[in-house]
């Protein structure tokens, strides 16, 4: 039986731009077949069949799929049999059960704080219990969908930080980059739409700065000691990442690496807290502090507009308060607004 919770049911939505499901049928499906494990009952063809022919778990499959990811039903099952997941059964219904109370519409509000005037939320929230402990979007062009991992280890304030950062993701794709850059960026060679590609992984950040409210809150304040140490060594080094970051892009705007090194060499950069998150969010606050939100909004829209106004920014930075800043050579590569 599909079980869907609404954060907001759409009676009760005030703000039209906010459209999201929350699709818990196949935790709850998991779930069930957990519970008659640990109770030692048989565990019917039925059963299985629930988990296997919910949404949830379609989309994951689906997902697993097109990221070329092993993923199978058998598979599934033998990872539903492990003792130490059927131990945590209590735990993970805990955790769902306080997940589903969560205001979406709020969070969505945080989200589009950070978002321009004309950014949509349309999506199907899915948590989940599954293999692999991350939390990611998927199939934002068409069907947009936001992936969390049901953790009983997550405190509420983390998992809140968690879907507003998501939700960033999905509203920014709905907008970002605008209609005229994507016109531009059309005509531009194949390894300078590449490179433009990989300049819109520093939306990770900007969905950090969505989920901290604002430049004043410490980003990381509720998440873990790894996560908490990854972000203060990128802060730390922030002028030697940007060097790496200018080489990488670099040497994808000469054809120095090929199409599949681009690709492979740009996942480094995310990491636990990497380069996309620190460098991406430094961008933000920075341009936001010396020019205002407006203009932040800008460079979302049109990112010809991002390192040029970021570079500016730092300009109008008090003495002693030092950035680094992207080389001339590598925004005429790129190309200009």
């Amino acid at each position: 039986m599909l079980a869907l919770v609404a954060w907001a049911l759409s009676g009760s939505q005030s703000n039209p731009s906010i459209q999201v499901r929350w699709v818990d049928d196949a935790p709850r499906a998991a779930l069930s077949i957990l519970r008659k494990e640990a109770a030692h009952q048989p565990v019917s063809e039925g059963d299985w069949g629930a988990l296997f022919e919910s949404e949830g778990y379609r989309r994951l499959k689906d997902r697993e799929n097109g990221m070329k990811r092993p993923f199978t039903d058998d598979d599934f099952r033998m990872f539903l049999s492990t003792d130490s997941l059927i131990r945590k059964a209590d735990s993970l219904q805990r955790t769902l059960d306080g997940w589903s109370k969560l205001d979406v519409e709020y969070l969505g509000r945080r989200s589009l704080k950070y978002l321009p005037a004309q950014a949509k939320l349309k999506a199907n929230v899915y948590p989940l219990i599954k293999p692999r402990t991350n939390s990611f979007v998927w199939d934002t062009d068409k069907d947009p969908a936001i992936m969390l991992y049901l953790d009983p280890a997550e405190s509420p304030k983390r998992f809140a930080k968690t879907v507003v950062h998501e939700l960033h993701h999905i509203g920014y794709a709905s907008c970002c980059p605008s209609p005229e850059f994507q016109t531009w960026v059309h005509d531009q060679s194949n390894v300078r739409q590449q490179a433009w590609i990989w300049v819109g992984a520093f939306g990770e950040g900007y969905a950090v700065l969505a989920a901290a409210e604002g430049p004043r809150s410490d980003p990381m304040a509720a998440f873990e000691p790894n996560v908490k140490a990854a972000w203060t060594h990128g802060m730390n080094h922030l002028a030697e990442d940007m060097e790496t970051l200018t080489a990488f892009f670099t040497d994808s705007l000469t054809g120095k690496l090929s199409s599949d090194g681009v690709q492979t060499k740009a996942m480094e950069f995310y990491s636990v807290q990497g380069p996309w998150y620190t460098v991406g969010y430094i961008q933000a606050t920075t341009i936001e502090r010396a020019f205002g939100h407006e203009k932040l909004m800008a460079c979302y829209l049109d990112p010809r507009l991002l390192m040029p106004t970021y570079n500016a920014a730092v300009a109008q930075l008090p003495k002693g308060a030092k950035l680094p800043t992207w080389p001339e050579n590598l925004i005429e590569l790129l190309g200009k607004a």
